[in-house]
C-alpha cells in the first residue's frame, strides 16, 4: 500500500483515519527500509490475487438456461480485463507484459493446485462471496 498512489482506496483510508503527513512520512519510512524491487510491488500483488481466486472458484458455476460455465476461468477473463483497460489508459494503472506474464503464471499454478488436490472436504465459498471478490479487485483500481 505504501508503494501505491495516494487515490487507492487503501490509502485514502490510512490518510483518513490518520492524517495526510502521517502517511507520507510512514509511506518514506518504509520506501526507505524495504528497498523491494519493482516484481514484488506491482506484479506479484495481481499474481497472488489471481492464485487465490482460482483456488476458491473450483467448482463453481454460473448457469445459464442450459449453458453452465465454470468461474475458475474468471480470474483469467478479470485480469486481463483489467490489464486491457490499463492498455487503453482508461485507468491510472500501467500496462505492463509481464503482469500478463504473471498472471498466467499464478492462473495455471491455482488452476494445478485445485485439479492435484482433494478440495472436497473443504467448506465451498458460495458464488456471492466470489463475485463480490471480483467487484472488489475491480474497483480497487484507480480509474481515470
Amino acid at each position: 500500500m505504501f508503494y501505491r498512489i495516494e487515490q487507492t482506496l487503501i490509502n485514502r483510508m490510512i490518510i483518513a483515519i490518520t492524517s495526510p503527513l502521517f502517511f507520507k512520512e510512514a509511506r518514506q519510512l518504509m520506501q526507505d527500509a524495504l528497498k523491494l524491487p519493482n516484481f514484488i510491488i506491482y506484479s506479484l500483488p495481481e499474481g497472488l490475487w489471481v492464485f487465490a481466486v482460482t483456488i476458491i472458484s473450483e467448482n463453481l458455476t454460473i448457469r445459464f438456461k442450459k449453458i453452465q460455465i465454470s468461474i475458475i476461468y474468471m480470474p483469467l477473463v478479470v485480469a486481463y480485463f483489467i490489464e486491457l483497460i490499463q492498455y487503453l489508459s482508461w485507468s491510472k494503472g500501467t500496462f505492463d507484459w509481464l503482469d500478463v506474464m504473471v498472471i498466467m503464471s499464478f492462473w495455471t499454478l491455482g488452476y494445478i493446485y485445485v485439479k492435484n488436490n482433494d478440495t472436497s472436504k473443504t467448506i465451498k465459498p458460495k458464488l456471492i462471496y466470489v463475485l463480490l471478490t471480483y467487484i472488489m479487485i475491480v474497483l480497487s483500481y484507480v480509474w481515470k
